[in-house]
């Protein structure tokens, strides 16, 4: 029984690089670091959404089947 983080498969390398390459080729060469291109990665393979506070996977769900979500910052945590 697993009780980490419920996410069953890892992208193929493949997989991220040719978002990477795609992001490159989109002109979008600094959009997203390279953690969260493997994050997206992962959300792709394992179906999963994610949620996030910055606009960096804005600009991979432009080359990619990601399925994101911005959550703004709270006040509290500013």
């Amino acid at each position: 029984m697993s009780l980490g983080f419920p996410l069953e498969r890892a992208p193929d390398e493949s997989l991220v690089l040719d978002m990477q390459g795609a992001l490159w080729d989109s002109g979008l060469v600094r959009a997203a670091g390279a953690v969260d291109i493997l994050i997206a990665g992962y959300a792709i393979v394992n179906h999963a959404k994610v949620l996030a506070a910055d606009h960096d996977f804005d600009h991979i769900a432009t080359v990619s089947d990601l399925q994101h979500e911005y959550v703004p910052p709270s006040v509290d945590s500013l």
